[in-house]
């Protein structure tokens, strides 16, 4: 209810909402599934009142959750027993851009669902691609978390190591001008985490982590290693302010 609820204050006559994602795929012919974790998308499409218990044959289910490739493949294998398409389609974008429908949408899966399925999320999606089979979409969002979470992780030590030298005052203005704003963007705001609350920036802190892991898992299904993002894992805490969740896988 609590995720729901703003889009039911902003579009009372438009948005119904359903009481399971089982309800909510009976009555549809695309499905966009969202959430954060590998055991929650699980939960979402596999459980007794998930998406592919109501899905109709011929439906299309949306993956839109960063998650492993073994989770992916499992859920591709369910969807094909039931008659259902699914492709994974991660997005990414700053914040906001959903609300205009500036995200960048990566699809992978078969192209024909993916040409039914375009008009919707050409509603959410300034940019979307057909990459390739089942997997393509994750694959790339999976480079782009990679990128995005050590520049950040570099745009925080930076400044840091120029304080330390009595040198911070300085710092933004020297980015600006120099070549390292190609790889930094808005230092001022990624410097700014700490006024986020604490309880997001721990869920954030998570969710970075999972993604940089199922990169690593990915890197080695085709043989190569992020030495780099292996390092990184251990630092998202430390990037957000929080401490890690010794529950949270």
């Amino acid at each position: 209810e609590q995720a729901t609820a703003p889009f039911v204050a902003a579009l009372p006559d438009r948005v119904r909402v359903a009481p399971t994602p089982r309800e909510a795929a009976q009555d549809s012919d695309v499905i966009g599934v969202a959430v954060n974790t590998n055991e929650q998308l699980l939960e979402a499409c596999l459980g007794s009142d998930g998406v592919f218990a109501g899905a109709p044959p011929g439906s299309i289910v949306l993956i839109h959750s960063t998650v492993a490739h073994d989770t992916l493949h499992r859920l591709g294998k369910a969807a094909s027993e039931r008659g259902v398409h699914m492709l994974d389609a991660m997005v990414s974008g700053a914040r906001g851009h959903l609300s205009v429908g500036n995200l960048a949408v990566m699809v992978g899966g078969d192209a024909d669902a993916f040409v039914r399925a375009k008009p919707v999320m050409d509603t959410y999606g300034g940019l979307v691609l057909h990459l390739g089979p089942q997997g393509s979409g994750l694959d790339a969002k999976l480079a782009i978390n990679l990128l995005r979470y050590l520049c950040m992780a570099a745009s925080q030590e930076a400044p840091l190591l120029a304080e330390s030298t009595g040198l911070g005052a300085v710092m933004a203005q020297l980015v600006a001008h120099t070549e390292s704003n190609r790889f930094t963007g808005d230092l001022a705001r990624l410097r700014g985490m700490e006024d986020y609350p604490k309880r997001q920036r721990q869920k954030d802190a998570e969710v970075a982590r999972k993604d940089l892991r199922a990169a690593i898992a990915r890197a080695a299904e085709v043989g190569i290693q992020l030495p780099s993002v292996e390092f990184a894992v251990n630092l998202m805490h430390r990037l957000w302010g929080t401490e890690p969740d010794r529950d949270a896988s």
